[in-house]
């Protein structure tokens, strides 16, 4: 797809039905826009006026930009300016602060798609069924998503902290152990273990992905069981999906217990 014709595809995929679902992800999180050209951090898009005006500034429907958010929930970031001058030393000073705006950190299971293929999908897909199928059984609470190529499980860090995980670096070292020790236990070959750092960004739900022109779209059972690459197209979620309040379709809310359990019996923690 051309340039071009992506902007145009671009531009009618965010319409105000789609932005909701978007910004619903995007409260309390620092946001980012990543292109090959660019990566513009440090946003702060809590309601959709803010997320528009962020994308006027950086030209977004000008330069096709991916949005990312912090897997870190933040307390009271703050705004940044549009003059660079300024914006560079508010920047250098969150940075430098981040850790102390930290409250918890989601739990992110990035399945890529290494051969950007269909038999790299399908071993995405594989792996990403085992983890659910495991969830499902023990009733942890999670999400699941298209991230464009390959697939997001996520885990929302309030439940760490309803666990008792109130310090940020035992929560991190939990979600470095879970990564790896499932990625052994269950052989998953495609789950991408480096995203365990206190700064890492994801792929916002119901987002563009300009890379492959898919849609970063929350799945159902249904959608997930009966997985077709073609349920991920603009063009078909705007004519079969209804989007009105949608919202992430997280599994199992508040079952912080059943976390808790799944810990106790497949997480070595000392």
């Amino acid at each position: 797809m051309n340039k071009d014709r992506k902007i145009k595809e671009i531009r009618r995929w965010y319409n105000n039905k789609v932005l909701y679902n978007v910004i619903a992800k995007l409260k309390g999180k620092e946001v980012s826009f990543l292109s090959k050209k660019k990566a513009t951090r440090c946003i702060k898009a809590h309601a959709v006026k803010y997320l528009l005006k962020n994308m006027a500034v950086y030209n977004f429907t000008k330069e096709p930009q991916n949005i990312y958010y912090s897997l870190a929930n933040l307390n009271c970031m703050p705004m940044f300016s549009y003059a660079w001058d300024k914006r560079k030393k508010q920047q250098k000073e969150f940075n430098e602060d981040f850790k102390n705006y930290v409250s918890s950190i989601d739990i992110g299971f990035d399945f890529d798609n290494h051969d950007k293929n269909k038999k790299g999908l399908k071993q995405a897909y594989n792996d990403t069924k085992k983890v659910k199928q495991l969830f499902d059984q023990y009733g942890v609470p999670y999400e699941i998503k298209s991230s464009g190529s390959g697939f997001h499980i996520n885990i929302n860090g309030k439940y760490l902290i309803d666990l008792q995980y109130y310090n940020i670096n035992e929560q991190l070292q939990l979600f470095d152990k879970m990564i790896n020790q499932l990625k052994i236990i269950l052989d998953l070959k495609s789950l991408d273990t480096s995203v365990t750092d206190l700064r890492r960004i994801w792929k916002a739900p119901y987002t563009y992905d300009i890379k492959s022109g898919n849609i970063a779209l929350p799945l159902t059972d249904e959608q997930f069981e009966n997985f077709d690459e073609k349920i991920l197209k603009p063009e078909y979620i705007k004519n079969n999906i209804k989007l009105f309040k949608r919202g992430n379709l997280e599994r199992n809310r508040y079952k912080y217990k059943a976390l808790g359990k799944f810990i106790a019996d497949y997480i070595e923690l000392e």
